[in-house]
């Protein structure tokens, strides 16, 4: 079971052999996009920095397990956090005045309902049943894992439901208008204001019922800073799992990775967990905003493509090549 803290191998598309286009390419934003990331891939041939976080990584990791389908891998990372938390709280145990004991047991007890919370977004994006199959694997775990781990502590049903039932003021129990109020300015930091409104013009277009549906709860409830996890890390994780079909949701793709862009905050203040390595600006000798979403948009990428195999790799390059270009805007 691979530790939290070297959840995989070094960055593949960062070293990728695939020759970069030339800087007389078509476009010029294109241009540009290739020399802004340059600093990335010198870096990563010295010092194979990680941009995201450990805690990051797993998290997005899980999702895009169970993008993928692979119930055996996303149990095995579930249970390794679960392992990794009693053995953190029983160290915060002995240690009842170490402050840093106790924090750490703290964000590695946040991170289970974190995860069973990315995990459920999914649906989004890959529909019920491959959510309700990993969680499903998830709960087993929960319930049954562990067991011959001295520092196990018994779980039962009672503590799974309670891992995933949002507390009373949760957005999930807010009235149909509230959430339609919140999808629509959800959708606005998202995509920006002028994308919002084509984009709502669209799925309308398409079926009224479906885009309420969107609004209220795809974007109303799911995507919201709700439930320990923020807007943001939504977006990173939406990113991750969009990844799988790159070839055939690429529209939806960069939209979401645009969408991170825009609701990403340097200083993470109010964050529950970092998304980005706290040596991040110290690795890349530079606090640029850009070149750290870009990073952070780049090594998840590298993430699922470790995960989602070559086939579907290839692709994502070709669609990181195309970013930033008027092909797949809104």
């Amino acid at each position: 079971m691979k530790k939290l803290q070297s959840l995989l191998k070094p960055s593949s598309l960062l070293t990728s052999s695939t020759a970069a286009p030339s800087i007389y390419c078509k476009y010029p934003s294109l241009r540009r996009f290739h020399r802004s990331v340059a600093h990335l891939k010198n870096l990563n041939q010295h010092q194979q920095p990680n941009i995201l976080s450990d805690e990051c990584r797993l998290l997005c990791k899980m999702v895009a397990l169970t993008t993928k389908g692979d119930y055996h891998a996303l149990s095995d990372e579930f249970q390794g956090l679960l392992e990794l938390n009693d053995q953190i709280a029983a160290n915060s145990h002995h240690h009842h005045h170490h402050y840093q004991e106790h924090s750490k047991a703290y964000h590695c007890k946040l991170l289970i309902p974190m995860a069973v919370e990315v995990v459920s977004q999914t649906h989004v994006f890959v529909g019920f049943p491959k959510v309700l199959n990993a969680l499903a694997a998830m709960k087993k775990t929960f319930i049954g894992g562990s067991g011959k781990d001295k520092h196990h502590l018994t779980r039962n049903e009672k503590d799974w439901l309670q891992l995933c039932t949002p507390l009373d003021g949760d957005l999930l129990f807010k009235s149909v208008f509230v959430r339609e109020d919140l999808g629509t300015e959800a959708m606005k930091q998202i995509y920006g204001e002028k994308n919002y409104v084509k984009l709502a013009d669209k799925t309308f277009s398409l079926h009224p019922i479906l885009h309420q549906f969107l609004l209220t709860h795809g974007y109303g409830a799911v995507l919201q800073n709700r439930f320990h996890v923020f807007l943001a890390l939504r977006e990173l994780c939406s990113v991750v799992s969009l990844c799988y079909s790159a070839d055939t949701t690429a529209p939806q793709l960069v939209a979401h990775m645009k969408g991170f862009s825009r609701v990403y905050k340097v200083d993470e203040k109010d964050y529950s967990i970092h998304i980005k390595n706290r040596n991040t600006h110290t690795q890349l000798g530079i606090s640029d905003r850009d070149l750290i979403v870009k990073g952070c948009l780049r090594e998840a990428f590298d993430l699922s493509s470790e995960i989602y195999g070559k086939e579907i790799a290839q692709h994502m390059e070709t669609l990181w090549d195309n970013y930033e270009t008027s092909k797949f805007t809104l």
